[in-house]
């Protein structure tokens, strides 16, 4: 950008008042990408110090998740689930939340929730143990940590329960949640207990 300023007075037309304008034109958007450039750089190098994540964890920026794949000065490239790869500036990535599911999974697993709205009267003794024993049962579910069930409510539909389970590998997290939702619904129905709705607990805001 340095060079495109100096040869700008020698270019042929540099004293019109049209060619002023432009030049002025350009010489701010040649600032404001130096700006950006310079911002990311910077970035990049706080990511650096901050280990937030290393190539090859599974991360979530913002509302982006996926496998990080580049990680330089200037972007982070992950791939999502979806096979599709997201460049993302790295002061975007340092302005956003950042969560490293590797980490989290090394030290306790992915949690994975699920809800589950029964009729009212429904024991919730009941209700626990059938829970804790499908998670227990569905495969790569963590048994340390333990699977929790918690009372959240009541609602239109009747008494809301949440399952929070820990899967093993965060990049298996997904097949696993499925496995876990198939087994909650098996074991539900081998227990005679009626399910009004199904679906991803609020509290932990994963998608089974």
């Amino acid at each position: 950008s340095g060079a495109v300023v100096v040869a700008i007075p020698f270019l042929p037309g540099a004293g019109s008042l049209a060619f002023k304008g432009i030049a002025v034109f350009v010489a701010a958007l040649l600032l404001v990408g130096s700006a950006s450039s310079v911002s990311s750089m910077v970035s990049g190098i706080v990511l650096v110090y901050m280990r937030a994540f290393v190539e090859g964890d599974r991360v979530r920026i913002g509302e982006v998740e996926g496998e990080v794949v580049e990680k330089s000065l200037l972007v982070t490239r992950l791939r999502t689930g979806g096979h599709e790869e997201v460049v993302i500036p790295n002061a975007v990535v340092l302005k956003g939340r950042i969560v490293n599911l590797s980490a989290t999974a090394r030290e306790r697993g992915v949690p994975i929730g699920i809800r589950v709205a029964v009729a009212r009267s429904t024991p919730r003794a009941r209700m626990e143990e059938v829970l804790l024993a499908a998670a227990i049962a569905a495969p790569g579910i963590r048994k340390d940590p333990h699977p929790i069930v918690r009372l959240a409510g009541m609602d239109d539909r009747g008494t809301l329960f949440d399952l929070t389970a820990f899967a093993m590998d965060p990049d298996d997290a997904p097949a696993v949640g499925s496995g876990l939702r198939a087994a909650v619904i098996d074991a539900l129905v081998a227990a005679g207990i009626e399910v009004s709705r199904l679906g991803p607990s609020p509290a932990e805001g994963v998608e089974p």
